[in-house]
């Protein structure tokens, strides 16, 4: 059975919701750490429907997906996990490279670097900002760091990126499909990740 390697994007923990769809004993939202990096978990086959309530219309509409089994990690691949990778091959990520067709992208754009999530102070404000010198090394910019944080999710890393690494440890990213099968650990459809007590939670911009 091929692992499913869950790609260092800004995506919610696999595992950390209570269900009946993983085989391995799951464990709550609050108590993921640092014991379960490096782990993964078996998702048995079974079906769901896919695009249930959609929010947008490309989403829909609802359709019963049948998905065979697999293996998938239990966190997101860590800055420790993308260094190793990362001094083993020497890869370079596209978010250190100038982007393709620099010279005819803004200024502010042709160098290396990567959008940063800045916390918007009011309504309507851009969420996302281009950070000239961001990359996985550095999350928020030049002058910010990963020392001390091995356990972290790495972050802007693109698709190629992400299937860099997949390849090379011998695995492959989720589809569409399998990602969203996990992802809903069992759940039913939702609006957003909501905990027991009806609380929005994850990764979900409030």
């Amino acid at each position: 059975m091929r692992t499913i390697y869950i790609s260092a994007l800004c995506l919610p923990l696999l595992g950390c919701n209570q269900s009946d769809i993983l085989e391995e004993p799951a464990i709550s939202a609050r108590s993921c750490d640092t014991k379960m990096l490096g782990t993964t978990i078996s998702i048995p086959a079974g079906t769901f429907i896919m695009g249930a309530n959609p929010q947008y219309r490309e989403e829909g509409p609802p359709r019963t997906i049948a998905v065979e089994a697999f293996r998938i990690d239990a966190h997101e691949v860590t800055n420790a996990q993308f260094s190793e990778f990362v001094d083993a091959t020497g890869y370079v990520t596209e978010a250190e490279k100038s982007p393709p067709g620099a010279d005819k992208l803004p200024p502010d754009m042709r160098e290396p670097g990567s959008a940063v999530f800045i916390e918007p102070k009011q309504p309507g404000q851009q969420w996302w900002i281009w950070t000239t010198g961001a990359d996985w090394r550095h999350p928020t910019g030049p002058n910010s760091t990963i020392d001390g944080k091995p356990a972290y999710p790495a972050v802007h890393i693109s698709y190629n990126d992400a299937k860099a690494y997949a390849d090379w440890k011998g695995g492959a990213l989720p589809s569409e499909e399998q990602w969203e099968y996990a992802a809903r650990a069992g759940a039913p459809d939702s609006n957003a990740p909501l905990d027991a007590q009806g609380n929005i939670e994850a990764n979900h911009y409030q």
